[in-house]
């Protein structure tokens, strides 16, 4: 799998750019189209292999990028539920970032969601990292918004995913039903390129909180790799 061509750097980020590749999904034409239109997702073929082709074709791709070396990948499944967002929700990722506005709708799909996740969880890893976002700016709506969609969340995990007498408390802000709050910026809503912002956007902080709950799986996963090697 030749990758030279495939992806550019993030020019945006000024000095951090080589640090920084992105792979995209295509180039945006009438010919992306049509090749989205012939991705197989669903073999109906008489003794074909139980993974779709396109899932087995994302996870060679992951692998030869792990090769490649990089410290982290991120990948965008899109917004909603869809045949992308399914795949990705079956052991690809190290931990999945959940992102929702709160609304009934997103509630309902990040039920949904969380009942597939919840099936492969392992108990020594929380593997998901919950991000409320589009928050109101104000602080009095943003803790009224917060604190309801929180106990929101909380009510769904006591339903779908908590069992047993040992539950977490509410407001226990390591527990797996927490989620972390991304406050709506105007700044961002008209924004083409991330060019003169990227010092901004890495000194917010609630966007290094998130980044920080999302290395602590990793980091975590990482020691527990460490203490067995040393044994």
């Amino acid at each position: 799998m030749d990758l030279d061509d495939s992806y550019g750097y993030a020019d945006a980020f000024g000095d951090l750019a080589d640090k920084i590749a992105v792979f995209p999904a295509g180039r945006l034409d009438t010919a992306f189209v049509s090749k989205l239109a012939r991705l197989d997702f669903a073999s109906d073929e008489i003794g074909a292999p139980t993974e779709i082709p396109v899932s087995n074709a994302l996870k060679n791709l992951l692998r030869r990028l792990r090769r490649e070396g990089y410290g982290a990948i991120l990948l965008d499944a899109r917004a909603g539920i869809h045949d992308l967002a399914g795949l990705s929700l079956h052991g690809f990722a190290h931990v999945d970032v959940l992102v929702f506005r709160g609304t009934t709708q997103n509630i309902d799909g990040l039920r949904l969601t969380l009942d597939v996740l919840n099936r492969r969880r392992r108990d020594d890893l929380k593997p998901w990292v919950l991000v409320h976002t589009l928050l109101p700016a104000s602080q009095e709506d943003y803790e009224r918004r917060r604190s309801e969609i929180q106990q929101r969340v909380y009510d769904l995990f006591i339903d779908r995913i908590y069992e047993g007498d040992d539950v977490p408390q509410l407001n226990d802000r390591d527990a797996a039903h927490e989620t972390m709050p991304l406050r709506r910026k105007p700044w961002l809503e008209d924004v083409d390129t991330l060019r003169g912002l990227a010092d901004t956007l890495l000194a917010d902080e609630e966007l290094r909180a998130i980044a920080q709950r999302i290395d602590e799986p990793w980091d975590e996963d990482l020691s527990k790799s460490e203490s067995e090697d040393a044994s």
